[in-house]
């Protein structure tokens, strides 16, 4: 895997595409430089005081270009803006009373259809009066440390470019780990769907392999919807209600439907299923759907 690691970040640093990076980065922190002149936040040192919401939606405002706002979205769509304004007021509430700074980053897609795409976004690191850091995406989540940043940033398979402490340009590939789970998501959730409408038709011979794959499927969105209400709970999600209910719905109906459908048609005869049964397998169907739509949109909002 380092190996991997390494062979991409060397033909990243001998493209073109390195010195566009190095070029971004730069007029990022100038402007990030100019924003704070012209709205007058008091700086000490790299940090910025902020007193008032206001404040801070101002100066985030400044440095983050709407030309730059998530290109997998429509930019010419009101999401993008309502996501935007729903991201600022989030981060407005968390960092009013502390000070803050702001770190450029560039993102490098390594996905193959549409390698070495650059897009910019901001991280924030705040620190309250106690002395505690938190780090804060353009999405609004929190993280305790900036490798658990990268690590459970949930990024496309790519190349993250920032600053490093002495001023040179560091590298971290991202994205490894997303690229596994989101497929094997989108394959036990499809599984999810199939296994469902599947057994709403089974025959008496087809029932016991649709059932165990049902199973199997439900069993893995359990867990699924389980760790992902963990992980709002813990980072603040964006919009944590709709997450939190979708999540919630996910891992109640699989768990449900294990005991009262798909392993009852593995374990016994299969006699058909009463209406109550299709119905929580039609339940199942669409709570999976609306999850993997789900997950895609949190892959996809988040650079600016």
């Amino acid at each position: 895997m380092e190996s991997l690691e390494r062979k991409y970040i060397q033909q990243f640093v001998s493209s073109s595409v390195a010195t566009e990076v190095k070029n971004r980065l730069t007029k990022c922190y100038d402007r990030l430089l100019r924003a704070g002149t012209e709205l007058g936040a008091p700086q000490s040192g790299t940090f910025y005081e902020i007193r008032s919401r206001g404040e801070i939606q101002a100066f985030l405002t400044a440095i983050c270009s709407p030309t730059e706002v998530d290109p997998l979205l429509d930019v010419n769509s009101s999401r993008v803006t309502e996501w935007r304004a729903l991201a600022l007021r989030k981060l407005s509430s968390s960092l009013v009373g502390t000070r803050m700074m702001l770190v450029p980053l560039v993102f490098v897609s390594l996905e193959t259809h549409q390698k070495y795409r650059i897009y910019e976004s901001l991280l924030v690191k705040s620190v309250t009066a106690g002395s505690d850091v938190t780090f804060y995406d353009m999405k609004g989540r929190r993280f305790w440390r900036f490798d658990q940043f990268l690590d459970g940033g949930g990024f496309p398979f790519g190349i993250m470019c920032y600053a490093g402490s002495n001023g040179s340009l560091e590298y971290q590939i991202v994205g490894m780990k997303s690229v596994v789970t989101r497929t094997t998501d989108a394959l036990f959730g499809t599984l999810s769907i199939i296994g469902s409408v599947g057994l709403i038709f089974a025959s008496e011979t087809s029932a016991l392999p649709i059932g165990l794959g049902t199973t199997l499927s439900n069993i893995y969105l359990v867990a699924r919807g389980i760790y992902n209400f963990l992980q709002v709970e813990h980072h603040s999600d964006l919009n944590p209600v709709r997450t939190t209910s979708i999540n919630l719905l996910l891992a109640a109906l699989n768990f449900i439907c294990i005991g009262m459908v798909s392993m009852p048609c593995v374990v016994g005869p299969f006699q058909g299923l009463s209406a109550s049964q299709i119905t929580l397998l039609g339940g199942c169907a669409i709570s999976s759907f609306f999850w993997m739509m789900q997950n895609q949109l949190n892959m996809s909002i988040g650079y600016w």
